[in-house]
């Protein structure tokens, strides 16, 4: 927490600091700082770039470079990350969408893409640079690449797309006319191993089932091309080999998720435990009886004993049946 409010006050405080990269980061002092140098520009315009910076940071234990771009929103970050991950890489419990090497380290913070070279970041470190990245966009992430199949999928071909220029660059058998991003369409994009060889699939998200459907007969006059519909995503890929295609295209599959205003905890009793439960009232009931007649008889006693009155003062009727002194039984009126 220190850490993180000291870097804080270095980017309020001091000057010289970058833009992105502050002076001090975890220890380490920033000992260079300059944008990176780009290509395919118009790729990174549709992902709406606004800022990067490569940093080299230097301290006790070593060196690092550490690079940061800033997207427009989470999904742009996404894409980033899907196309600059190293084909080395595995998946990182660094954070919820982070990929490691051996050397380093890659992952979407908000709408940042973050990469380290030379270290690992940890846990708390990224948690700093949430405090210290300016204009930090943490909106939800697209659930488009859930529906990626895993099984047979080339490590680090993933490709998000969201406009024209990056399905030219990533998949330009499918005309931007067919894709129809302006009616809201987004796409992953994966290669698989196939008895075939690799073929690509690529995956549109529609807004509604409807547009999907109307996409889908233009998707398949596309040359080799092989697609289907399933709910709002249209799958297609490309291949001579129509089992394979169809082989591929059944792992894609749309499952609509529906919420019902109900406690999911909630189990019926089983009959045992009713009869318990019932068996409990009962008992409860009669202790309250007792506990009662208890209160009663006791509230009689302390009044009588408060008035001073003997214990036949009740007006109840007694029979003295004992042996008599002479003659018979002896009727005794209470008073």
């Amino acid at each position: 927490m220190l850490r993180s409010l000291s870097a804080v006050l270095l980017l309020v405080a001091m000057p010289g600091f970058a833009e992105l990269w502050p002076e001090m980061f975890s220890g380490y002092k920033r000992v260079s700082a300059a944008k990176i140098a780009i290509t395919d520009r118009d790729v990174w315009t549709e992902l709406g770039l606004e800022e990067t910076e490569r940093a080299r940071y230097e301290g006790k234990e070593g060196a690092f470079t550490a690079e940061a771009f800033r997207l427009r929103d989470p999904t742009s970050a996404l894409a980033v990350f899907q196309w600059r991950m190293p084909a080395a890489s595995k998946p990182s419990d660094l954070h919820k969408v982070a990929a490691e090497t051996t050397t380093g380290a890659t992952m979407i913070l908000g709408n940042y893409y973050v990469s380290f070279e030379g270290r690992k970041p940890t846990v708390d470190e990224l948690a700093e640079l949430f405090v210290i990245l300016p204009r930090l966009d943490q909106s939800a992430l697209p659930t488009l690449p859930n529906f990626l199949p895993s099984s047979g999928l080339v490590p680090a071909s993933s490709r998000f797309i969201i406009g024209p220029a990056a399905l030219a660059k990533f998949e330009s058998r499918i005309p931007p006319s067919v894709a129809a991003f302006s009616m809201g369409a987004e796409a992953q994009l994966g290669s698989f191993e196939s008895k075939a060889g690799i073929l690509p699939l690529v995956i549109f998200s529609y807004p509604t089932p409807n547009m999907a459907r109307e996409r889908l007969t233009d998707f398949q006059k596309l040359p080799g091309a092989i697609a289907k519909r399933t709910g709002p995503l249209v799958a297609v890929t490309f291949t001579k080999s129509a089992d394979e295609a169809e082989r591929l295209l059944a792992l894609v599959n749309y499952q609509a998720t529906i919420t019902l205003d109900q406690d999911p905890t909630r189990v019926e009793p089983s009959f045992a435990e009713f009869i318990i439960t019932v068996f409990k009232f009962i008992g409860f009931l009669i202790g309250i009886a007792l506990l009662f007649s208890f209160g009663h008889y006791a509230f009689r006693m302390a009044l009588r004993k408060w008035l001073g009155r003997p214990e036949n003062a009740d007006g109840f009727l007694t029979l003295d049946i004992g042996p008599p002194a002479s003659g018979g039984p002896v009727e005794k009126q209470g008073t």
